[in-house]
């Protein structure tokens, strides 16, 4: 801003160079012909002083140019610092402020003042005494495995899913294969709705499989009326699997007998020759009926096929006995205890869910306004920076006005020295 000023004012100054002494030379030559001035003047000549005013009133321009500039310069930085000033304590006062409110609003809807959280707390601390109860009464910790869920804070259904819930949907799924066609052809149902009847069928299976070892853990392990009855759920449930488990031995049996080779029905039906098909009876007593499951017996027939009807009798067993184990291995002797350590387990979980909600949320909120805060601050910085350069500017511009007062004084001082040589050169009398 100050080279704009100087430019503007004190060109001629700026660009005076030697050749612009000629014209104050001859001045001097035509004044010295006339014996100007005579030689008892004590002063400068009027052409001396007509050079001196002419510097005088530049700078006296310069200098009210340069005065303005500098009073603005001075506006400007005493109203960003009260901008600066005012602003900042102004605005970070009251996104403080609005922080504070939002916070123990926060505090009291979702918070530890808020009714949700003392509830879940309570019942938190509540569950945790009953199961610490529980725990000394019986004087050992859980015998439970596989129990615990996989995923920290799902939401229902999927809070319960363990290790033990995916062995057991594996095993449903086993029994989807081992059972679909059979089931397709016995009663001709589609493939889609005999792959839907076979995924019932071997969620049944693993269901029965989860009670059943409930069932022979509870009567293991209880005492007088517990024990019975636990004794009579159980077997309540192995005649269940049995009949299923025997209903689809015989269904896979009938299966084979109509697709076999030589005695497909549909083959019958295309020659249209009666044929005389020879029919064992069946086994009389129970124990030849048993028998007859054993395909290498005398009733079994010893044939690949009852080989592989016995083979998926037995996939359907194996996969009953191994939801049975784990069920007996992830439950707990006492069902009162596992219930105790369940409500514990869910009350806490419940707890520490809301209050991570809560935590996120109250992390959220102080970040934004942290960063509003922090925001009025770089704006303070910024303006702390521009009044800077301002201070720097005005500072260039005292230190550049010595430097233009230097160099329009320079520049009489050259003309009336040149003024006087061309003076004295032609001059007859003594110099004044």
């Amino acid at each position: 801003m100050e080279a704009s000023i100087a430019s503007e004012v004190l060109t001629r100054y700026q660009k005076f160079s030697e050749r612009d002494l000629q014209g104050d030379y001859v001045a001097g030559v035509m004044d010295g012909e006339r014996e100007y001035p005579p030689s008892n003047q004590l002063s400068f000549s009027q052409y001396e002083e007509g050079r001196i005013a002419e510097a005088r009133t530049t700078l006296n321009r310069y200098m009210r140019r340069l005065r303005e500039t500098v009073d603005e310069i001075d506006r400007r930085i005493a109203q960003r610092i009260s901008e600066g000033e005012a602003g900042y304590n102004s605005n970070k006062g009251s996104i403080a402020s609005q922080k504070a409110y939002e916070l123990e609003s926060l505090r009291r809807l979702k918070g530890p003042a808020s009714p949700r959280w003392m509830a879940l707390e309570h019942a938190k601390a509540s569950a945790e005494r009953d199961f610490e109860q529980a725990k000394w009464a019986l004087g050992r910790q859980p015998r439970m495995s596989m129990h615990l869920p996989l995923m920290r804070f799902a939401h229902a259904p999927f809070d319960r899913i363990s290790i033990y819930t995916l062995l057991l949907l594996l095993l449903a799924l086993l029994e989807v294969p081992i059972n679909q066609r059979a089931i397709e052809l016995t009663f001709r149902f589609s493939p889609l709705t005999s792959l839907l009847v076979a995924a019932f069928v071997g969620l049944g299976f693993v269901i029965l499989a989860h009670f059943l070892g409930i069932a022979f853990l509870r009567m293991l392990h209880s005492r007088n009326g517990k024990r019975w009855r636990a004794f009579a759920f159980a077997i309540t449930l192995l005649a269940m699997a049995g009949l299923i488990i025997v209903t689809l031995y015989f269904m896979r049996g009938e299966l084979a007998s109509v697709t076999s080779g030589a005695f497909r029905i549909e083959n019958l039906l295309d020659t249209g020759v009666a044929v005389n098909v020879t029919v064992e009876p069946p086994p009389s007593s129970l124990l030849a009926k048993l028998m007859a499951l054993l395909p290498w017996t005398e009733t079994g027939g010893k044939n690949a096929q009852a080989y592989a009807q016995f083979g998926l009798l037995l996939l359907n067993s194996m996969v009953f006995f191994i939801g049975t184990i784990l069920s007996y291995v992830r439950h707990d002797p006492d069902s009162e205890f596992e219930s105790a350590w369940r409500r514990g387990f869910d009350a806490t979980r419940a707890f520490e869910a809301y209050e991570e909600a809560y935590t996120t949320e109250l992390t959220g909120m102080t970040r934004n306004f942290d960063a509003r805060i922090a925001e009025e601050e770089r704006r303070a910085d910024r303006i702390r920076d521009e009044v800077s350069l301002l201070e720097q500017e005005r500072e260039r511009m005292k230190q550049q006005m010595a430097n233009d007062i230097r160099l329009v004084m320079d520049v009489p001082a050259q003309q009336i020295n040149a003024y006087q040589r061309g003076n004295e050169q032609v001059r007859r009398t003594q110099l004044p």
